[in-house]
């Protein structure tokens, strides 16, 4: 792990790039697979490298391995344009005669090349879980290291993972997931921590006498009697010492079946780094919070709206929670100050029903018009940990055994003066285009004073060729809009029943939002925007 100031330093995000830096002419991401009967994996993306970076010559290697690392499949792929493109794990094995039969488990990495400075060394890639009744998905999160030198920067620091959640109920299998290196490994200890939001805690450790080169490993960690236990909601602290990859765990929960899961990643637990330059600090009070985030609220019954609160950070004294709620328009429907608030003695997760604290605020019968609300959440505190690690959970609001929430991996926004003077933002999220596919943008800052307005460009763009629809709107300071595909039968007739993405060019830096995949059976899928 790198400091988060280092990190913004070495993709450019804070102040201008350095020209001395050594260029990134590769990216890579390698997601655990895991195909059977019901379950399918795919990756999605889009050729954003284009629009970005103004980069018209990628190349990307794809490898298929199986669990053990022996490659089936490799084979090369040139992107020419910024068109939307699927690869599917089940039908690359189906075309190569590759017979599976019960639960095939590997890993698909992909290698991004290019002649000019890519930035990042992880691409902007989906990994999508999908099945006829459930599609979740999450952005890269594993990665394999460009070179020695990639490998000591990105491990500089060694911290456990943590940040997801574990889902009650025997029918349901929590796990986390890996590819190793390119290293053959002995006798690696993990130690687990499981931490509930109702006091429950266990403790375990795992020994992985070997771990081949280019190995995948899913790891169900809970046996049956130890999954009874599980009345709540809880969290998982993972202690490692992996050196041979970026050890980002793809995790979530299989139903019994293995026929649908839930998608999420896995972040670093920093709560023994107490060294001040694990912190952030606001050198301008009078002009941003501390630190801030922004949520949306599903106002529909048949939805939950839920804020996880991971005990990965390191603090002092008392972080106070403040909320603002406003409409799409931008108007501010209630403030409170100090409407949550942790103690210094963080050692669980807590689980913020958000749709019950809006009820209790104001009457949702006066607001039928409105669908969704946006909530600002901002904090307050002594020192700022710059890796806030929060859940998004939107639910099914049911007691249904099968109720797969989002559960999206976010973090807070801290104080940041080149942001607020850079002159717009370029964001893009994934349209799954499966039952009911939704695209929440909102313009919302860290600032305590107005911002301004946002003048959006909006392009939708599909998998058959590098043609778009284009869609131009404003929205207001603390303002919000909705895209419901279901309801624009020109975008949906464009897409023809295939994935799409929609980019967003912003002359405003705060511009951000998430994506869902309302599956229609107790499932839903989402992530933040890339």
């Amino acid at each position: 792990m790198k400091t988060y100031l280092d990190h913004l330093k070495s993709t450019g995000s804070i102040g201008p790039f350095d020209i001395l830096k050594r260029p990134v002419l590769r990216s890579s991401a390698i997601f655990p697979f895991f195909v059977n009967n019901y379950l399918d994996t795919r990756v999605l993306f889009m050729g954003y490298w284009f629009l970005k970076r103004n980069i018209k010559d990628i190349f990307i290697l794809i490898t298929l391995r199986l669990e053990k690392g022996e490659i089936i499949i490799r084979e090369g792929l040139s992107i020419d344009n910024v068109k939307a493109f699927c690869i599917s794990v089940k039908n690359k094995l189906i075309n190569k005669n590759f017979i599976f039969r019960g639960n095939l488990k590997g890993s698909i990495e992909l290698e991004v090349f290019s002649i000019k400075n890519l930035f990042f060394p992880f691409p902007a890639f989906v990994v999508n879980y999908d099945s006829n009744q459930s599609s979740s998905f999450v952005h890269t999160c594993g990665r394999t290291f460009n070179d020695i030198n990639d490998c000591r920067d990105t491990l500089k620091f060694l911290p456990p993972e943590t940040g997801f959640d574990i889902l009650p109920g025997d029918h349901l299998i929590p796990f986390f997931s890996f590819t190793n290196g390119d290293t053959f490994l002995k006798n690696q200890r993990l130690s687990l921590e499981i931490f509930c939001n109702n006091k429950t805690k266990i403790k375990k450790h795992i020994i992985i006498k070997k771990l081949k080169p280019y190995e995948t490993k899913f790891i169900f960690f809970l046996n049956k009697k130890e999954k009874k236990n599980i009345k709540s909601k809880c969290s998982l602290r993972i202690k490692h010492n992996f050196k041979s990859f970026f050890p980002r765990f793809l995790s979530g929960n299989f139903t019994r079946n293995y026929s649908n899961a839930s998608l999420t990643h896995s972040y670093y637990d920093l709560k023994d780094y107490n060294d001040k330059k694990h912190f952030w600090f606001n050198h301008d009070k009078s002009t941003f919070f501390d630190s801030m985030i922004s949520i949306p609220i599903f106002l529909n019954k048949k939805y939950s709206t839920e804020l996880a609160i991971y005990p990965n950070f390191y603090f002092k004294d008392c972080i106070n929670f403040n909320i603002e709620i406003f409409d799409m328009k931008g108007e501010l429907l209630k403030k409170v100050n100090n409407f949550f608030s942790i103690k210094k003695k963080f050692n669980k997760p807590y689980y913020l029903n958000i749709n019950n604290l809006v009820q209790n605020l104001f009457y949702l019968n006066k607001r039928k018009k409105d669908k969704y609300l946006f909530a600002k959440i901002t904090f307050d505190t002594q020192t700022i940990p710059p890796r806030l690690k929060f859940g998004l959970n939107v639910s099914y609001n049911s007691n249904s055994r099968f109720n797969l929430p989002s559960n999206v991996c976010f973090n807070a926004m801290v104080p940041d003066k080149f942001t607020a003077s850079k002159k717009g933002t370029f964001k893009w999220a994934l349209i799954l285009n499966k039952t009911d596919s939704k695209i929440l943008i909102s313009n919302m800052s860290n600032l305590k004073k107005k911002f301004k307005k946002a003048k959006l460009i909006l392009k939708f763009w599909r998998e058959r060729d590098n043609k778009f629809i284009k869609k131009v709107l404003k929205l207001k300071d603390n303002g919000s809009f909705c895209f419901e595909l279901n309801n624009n039968k020109i975008i949906k007739k464009f897409l023809n029943r295939k994935t799409g993405w929609v980019t967003i060019q912003s002359d405003n830096p705060y511009v951000n939002g998430y994506y869902f995949e309302d599956n229609g059976v107790n499932a839903i899928g989402a992530d933040h925007f890339f």
